[in-house]
């Protein structure tokens, strides 16, 4: 079948229609990130509390229970991705959030259950919805604004790094807010979770204008997850891969070597370190990394995307290489250790220019491919849940062996296959003009 991939030249909607748009895709974005990072803080304390007055709940069961989510969000994502090219991509935003806060809400019916492994197997498909509530939305927010931006790389670079603020912003928000709403409220906060998911689908719905979308009902579903696997979009993926698995390697395991019992001699950042001082680390990274994204959303157009993704890479490095310094300098040596931080800050400044880079960079494959945009942004969700599940995985052999100096080895092997993968991008993605 011969289908005809229309790149248009003339943006869709007013100037003021776009800031709206853009305004409610952060702030619908925000609440839907924070909801699910709020989610599984709390679950994690619920399960905690079945555990001592219900039914025993096993640490193996908890990290399946956690990563069932990942499962549905990785398999949903291609398959929801590509029907939102059928449909409104603004309706698979605001169903994100529906089905999000019909999760939280079944979690909450566990309580009723008599048959403890009836209510596993209920708390297993609350996590499958609510990562198959991120499937859904996420390629059509990414696609939407892939249209929104089309022919404008300054807009879309300002628009893919507000959208990554966004995201940030609601995992920030929601690892704080998990904790303290379940003491604060105990089985209440899933309610108010539940309230936040309504919160952003109705942001979605009422809050973005429809926008002109060319639907092709005569291309087989089949034929559009293929194009997941056009060579502009495979010769991206070990970059992007490499990059969350990063994500994964330290979100998974920093704390717990941070925090821990365990010794490594000449390691200063392993073990002894308080939950509140872990608190304020994580929440002092994804600080300054959404600093970093809204200057390089300026920066973007101006520099290129394959130029950013070099400078990212870098950051990434420089990034290890200090926490390898910071991790072997005596912490009372004050101002040394201020000076390692500088440097530190610097280097995620450099790196967060990866994520509107990589966003701009799928966006711009998705204008050879106007109607089939859901499954090309599509991707970005895939390799986002692959490479966080990798590298959590990858990370545990790594860190056992040498504490954080093991997952510092681990990162500068990733970082490798960054900068090769970067290294043979063309300076811009080219896309047939036809498929077959």
């Amino acid at each position: 079948m011969q289908t005809e991939h229309i790149q248009p030249n003339t943006r869709p909607l007013s100037q003021n229609a776009q800031r709206r748009a853009l305004q409610s895709i952060v702030l619908g974005s925000l609440c839907l990130r924070m909801a699910s990072m709020a989610t599984g803080v709390t679950l994690s304390l619920f399960l905690a509390y079945l555990n001592r007055e219900h039914f025993p709940v096993r640490a193996t069961l908890v990290g399946f229970i956690s990563a069932s989510f990942y499962i549905s969000e990785l398999l949903g994502s291609p398959f929801a991705g590509a029907l939102s090219d059928r449909s409104s991509r603004r309706a698979f935003m605001a169903w994100g959030g529906l089905l999000g806060m019909i999760a939280v809400l079944l979690t909450l019916g566990v309580l009723t259950i008599p048959s403890a492994l009836l209510a596993i197997a209920i708390l297993i498909f609350t996590r499958l919805l609510e990562g198959l509530s991120t499937a859904v939305s996420v390629p059509a927010t990414l696609s939407y604004l892939s249209s929104m931006t089309s022919g404008d790389t300054a807009t879309r670079g300002r628009a893919m790094a507000a959208y990554e603020v966004g995201t940030l912003g609601g995992f920030a928000l929601g690892s704080l807010a998990g904790g303290m709403l379940w003491d604060a409220l105990g089985l209440g906060a899933f309610l108010v979770i539940a309230a936040l998911y309504l919160l952003s689908s109705a942001i979605f719905w009422f809050g973005i204008p429809p926008l002109p979308q060319d639907k092709d009902f005569s291309t087989p579903l089949t034929h559009k997850l293929r194009l997941m696997a056009q060579p502009a979009v495979l010769r991206l993926a070990p970059a992007w891969l490499a990059v969350n698995a990063i994500i994964g390697l330290w979100f998974s395991h920093a704390t717990y070597q941070l925090g821990g019992d365990i010794r490594f001699e000449g390691q200063s950042l392993v073990g002894g370190f308080s939950g509140t001082t872990i608190g304020v680390i994580f929440f002092g990274y994804l600080l300054t990394f959404a600093v970093g994204i809204s200057l390089w959303g300026r920066l973007l157009a101006r520099v290129g995307v394959r130029r950013t993704l070099f400078i990212g890479t870098a950051g990434m490095l420089q990034v290890a290489l200090v926490i390898f310094a910071i991790n072997h300098t005596p912490l009372h040596e004050r101002a040394l250790v201020w000076g390692w931080l500088f440097l530190l800050g610097i280097g995620l400044l450099l790196e967060s220019g990866l994520t509107p880079a990589g966003l701009a960079y799928l966006a711009d494959i998705s204008e050879g491919y106007a109607q089939d945009r859901g499954a090309i942004m599509g991707v970005y969700s895939v390799l986002l849940g692959l490479g966080q599940l990798l590298g959590g995985w990858l990370g545990g052999p790594f860190a056992e062996w040498r504490g954080i100096d093991g997952m510092v080895v681990l990162t500068l092997l990733l970082v490798g296959i960054t900068a090769i993968t970067i290294w043979r991008l063309p300076e811009a993605p080219h896309a047939p003009t036809s498929t077959t």
